[in-house]
Order: C-alpha cells, then sequence, then structure tokens
C-alpha cells in the first residue's frame, strides 16, 4: 500500500486522468457516478487500498441523495475487506467514515443513517477497550440529544485504548462524553471528563481541548468555589484568546460577590449563549448565593430574620419570602421557630446545585430577591464578630 491518501499515487495512467477530471467536478451528479466507475474498475478484493481511497474520495460529493449509497459502499467495504489489511488500513477507513460524520452533522436526521454502521463497528470492539469509533458515536450521541443512552460512555471501565485512537481523537471522546454528562446532571463525572480532554498530551490546543476548558472553568465555581488550575502554557493562550476572556473575568470576580458575576455574565451573554454555557455561568451565581447560605448556617446555628436582613440590609418580609422558598426546594436545610431561622448543617449536593440549571428562571427570582449583601466575604466578617443579638 502506497503511504500517500492521494488516489493519483495508486491509479494507474489511464484512471489517473479519470482522476483527475473528476476530482473538478465537486458535488456534481456526475462527479458520484464517476467514482462508482472507479470503484468498479478497482475491487475490493483485488485492489483494496485504492477502493477505499476512492471511497474516501467520493465522501467529497456527498449530498442528502446518495448518502445512504455511500454509507452502504462504507459498510460493504468493512464487510469484505480481510482481517489483516483492515487493521492495516484502519486509520484511512476511520478518515473517511469521519467525513461522512461531518456531512450528517449538518442536519441530525441524517446522524440516524449512520448511527447503525457505528453501531455495528463498536460491536466488534472487545468490551473495556477504547476505540475511535466510541468517539463518533459519543458526538452523534450529544447531536441527537440523546444523553441517556450516552450515559454507557461514561459509566464503561476501560482497560485499553486502540488504535488508530490519537490524542485528537481521545480529546473528542472526553469532551462530547463530558458534554453528555453534564445534561444528564453527573457533574463529577462532568468535571473528570473536561479534566482529562484539557490534560490530555497533545502537540497543539485543539478547539475540543479549548471547549471542554471553558465548561470546566464554570464547574469549578460551581463544584468547588474554586478557580480551575491550568499549566503555565495554557494560562498563557487564555490571556492572548480573546473568546476565553469571559470565563477568566467570571473566575478572577468571583470572589468579589454575585452582582460583579452577574454583571459580566449579562454583559457578555451573546458569547456565552453561543458557546452553549450560557445556563452554566447563571448556575455560577446561585452556586455562590448557596455557599454563601451554607457559611451563614455555620457560623450562626440560629439568626432572627430581622438581625439577618438588618444585616444585610434587606427588607425582613422579603427575605423570609426567599429562605422559604429555598427551603421548599431542599436547597437548604432549615426551619423557622416563629421569628427565629434555625439552621441545621447540610451539605449542598451537586446534582441539588445542577438542577438548578433546569430552573433558572426561579433561581433568578430569588437571587433578584436576595442579590444585595449575600456574600461569602460578609459572613466571614459576621463570624469574626461574633454572634448577633
Amino acid at each position: 500500500m502506497s503511504s500517500s491518501n492521494d488516489l493519483s499515487s495508486v491509479l494507474d495512467k489511464n484512471q489517473s486522468t479519470i482522476f483527475n477530471e473528476i476530482k473538478g467536478l465537486k458535488f456534481s451528479p456526475l462527479t458520484y457516478e464517476r467514482y462508482n466507475e472507479l470503484l468498479e474498475k478497482y475491487t475490493i478484493s483485488n485492489y483494496p487500498s485504492s477502493h477505499l481511497l476512492i471511497l474516501k474520495e467520493q465522501t467529497r460529493t456527498l449530498n442528502d441523495k446518495n448518502l445512504s449509497k455511500v454509507i452502504s459502499s462504507i459498510k460493504n467495504y468493512h464487510e469484505n475487506i480481510s482481517p489483516s489489511m483492515k487493521k492495516s488500513l484502519e486509520p484511512v477507513f476511520l478518515e473517511t467514515l469521519q467525513s461522512v460524520e461531518r456531512f450528517c452533522q449538518r442536519q441530525c436526521s441524517l446522524l440516524d443513517k449512520l448511527t447503525d454502521l457505528v453501531h455495528l463497528l463498536l460491536s466488534e470492539v472487545p468490551d473495556g477497550v477504547l476505540s475511535p469509533y466510541h468517539a463518533l458515536l459519543a458526538h452523534i450521541l450529544f447531536a441527537k440529544k440523546e444523553y441517556e443512552h450516552g450515559k454507557i460512555l461514561y459509566f464503561t471501565k476501560y482497560h485499553k485504548v486502540q488504535q488508530p485512537m490519537n490524542s485528537f481523537t481521545l480529546q473528542l471522546f472526553l469532551y462530547y462524553s463530558g458534554c453528555i454528562a453534564l445534561y444528564n446532571r453527573d457533574l463529577q463525572e462532568a468535571y473528570f471528563l473536561f479534566d482529562q480532554c484539557i490534560t490530555t498530551p497533545s502537540k497543539e490546543i485543539t478547539p475540543q481541548c479549548v471547549a471542554a476548558w471553558k465548561k470546566e472553568a464554570l464547574l469549578c465555581l460551581i463544584i468547588n468555589y474554586s478557580l480551575y488550575p491550568v499549566s503555565k502554557q495554557f494560562n498563557y493562550f487564555i490571556d492572548l484568546y480573546q473568546p476565553l476572556l469571559v470565563y477568566k473575568q467570571i473566575q478572577e470576580n468571583f470572589i468579589n460577590g454575585p452582582e460583579k458575576v452577574k454583571f459580566i455574565i449579562e454583559a457578555f451573554s451573546s458569547i456565552l449563549k453561543q458557546d452553549g454555557n450560557l445556563g452554566l455561568a447563571k448556575q455560577v451565581v446561585v452556586s455562590y448565593i448557596y455557599s454563601g447560605i451554607n457559611k451563614v448556617s455555620k457560623a450562626f446555628n440560629s439568626i432572627s430574620v430581622e438581625a439577618l436582613a438588618r444585616r444585610i440590609h434587606y427588607d425582613k418580609n422579603l427575605l423570609r419570602v426567599g429562605l422559604n422558598k429555598l427551603i421548599k426546594k431542599g436547597l437548604i436545610n432549615a426551619s423557622f421557630d416563629g421569628d427565629i431561622i434555625v439552621f441545621e448543617e447540610v451539605k449542598v449536593k451537586d446534582k441539588g446545585l445542577v438542577e438548578l440549571l433546569f430552573q433558572l428562571k426561579e433561581c433568578e427570582q430569588i437571587y433578584e430577591e436576595m442579590k444585595h449583601h449575600l456574600t461569602i466575604r460578609e459572613e466571614e466578617q459576621m463570624n469574626k464578630k461574633g454572634s448577633i443579638n
């Protein structure tokens, strides 16, 4: 087999002339048919390398009408190639499949035609082995919003990686599996997958690595109330790459209270929305408030609503309404004894926090009612000054 993926290197002189002719007929129905002529001449049994390279070139002519035929041709090739050739030609086969997958991503309805083939390929992969086809499946399930089906991708314990799984493909798997975990409200799993995507050794900073960092920067604030640590190389890249600056600003201003963070989110809402991270960014604000309430509950076993309202410069009746909402939703563990609010120590669960991704309107209402002074800094100062009468 030639080391080059250029068809002209594997075709004879006459066919090379035909190839040069049809290569200029991009997206023409005639182009697709001329590739079929080449496929008939260079059969799978006699010319497995040439046949696959022609298939790969034929994906340039994909359209809605011939998609099913191209997928059938790829499936037929896979089923009829000898096992020894299958292994040596797998990198080119994967490139061919990825070309089809990229075309299908334009319309989710087209992905159904590819899904069966990907499942067939995965059925031949031993259990516990991570393959490049897992990355394709992760991207497909995420695009089709089949998040529940995607759980198997990140709950499976992998003990081996199958070639030709390079760092780029591995990062694709980790990123899209992380996105699926996030939509399944499995925060810790999403955090782990995005972290692995960012830290996977790579010669360059890939698009999926950048996308993973955007989500991880927000998740770290939600889960750990701290900045996500990155390497010096990546930190230098963050400072230079304009689309990442909004996430850096959110991180740096987190300690300054929810007011500042909320202002940044509103100012850059279009960028966050375009990234698909607006809801996650708003969750940072809500998570901050919960963190503050937890610190208050640890500083004071009980406190009068009037004293708390006076301390945070807020109307006591509105404060009571806001606290009642949080208690009813089970987001804080407290009860009222007359005009006294009694806190019971409880750790807010990750799933309780991410649940708010689907309740943002109510969360924002709660935030608006309590936004003025529930900040961690003030709560720490309250703790130092002693109890309030």
